[in-house]
């Protein structure tokens, strides 16, 4: 992992867990994921345009696009943030390759509503929510001018994302040793065979 100019990250290696979701991608398993958030009043698209480009410099790993070297996959912060686009009548459309390379993710509006998806190489369910959240927060923050804590999963957009944030932990929280399993005692299991009237085992 490299770091550019101490903010946002150049290019980070997938991991395994990653590859598989790539490996496994096609047009019947497509590994995206949406949350979404229901709001009391019409989504603003342009304001939450704005948010969502104050938003992404926050989450490089996740405002991200998946490239190919020749030897592994990486992820790649995206430059710009991607347009907010109205809801699709397609549910979590298909992600291409080449979409892939541009931009690994989607922020959706209804007129009630935001959505996020993702492709689930970049981050889990809890990842998102914490970028949903703190996209919430900032499209909150500019249209009704208020303060929200970065508190509970919100995050502060100004802020430098942190080096740990950006580092594989994988293999520090994987046990790769061999696990032993335990052998299950087999018992004998007795049926009743009707036909010859005798005890089968």
């Amino acid at each position: 992992m490299q770091l550019n100019h101490g903010q946002t990250q150049s290019y980070m290696k997938l991991d395994n867990t990653s590859i598989i979701h790539l490996a496994s991608k096609n047009k019947k398993w497509i590994n995206l994921f949406r949350l979404s958030v229901s709001l009391k009043e019409a989504v603003d698209p342009k304001i939450l345009q704005v948010a969502l480009n104050n938003t992404v410099k926050r989450f490089p790993s996740i405002a991200a696009r998946i490239r190919k070297s020749a030897f592994w996959y990486y992820q790649l912060a995206v430059e710009d943030a991607p347009k907010v686009i109205p809801n699709q009548n397609i549910l979590m459309a298909y992600m291409s390759n080449e979409e892939l390379k541009q931009c690994a993710f989607r922020v959706l509006y209804a007129p009630k509503a935001i959505h996020i998806e993702i492709f689930h190489a970049l981050t889990d369910g809890r990842g998102g929510e914490v970028f949903l959240k703190s996209l919430l927060a900032e499209y909150l923050t500019l249209k009704y001018k208020i303060s929200i804590p970065a508190v509970n999963g919100i995050l502060d957009r100004a802020e430098t994302p942190h080096e740990a944030e950006l580092a594989d932990k994988y293999l520090e929280i994987v046990d790769l040793k061999p696990q032993k399993v335990a052998k299950e005692k087999s018992e004998r299991i007795y049926q009743f065979c009707e036909k010859k009237k005798k005890i089968c085992t």
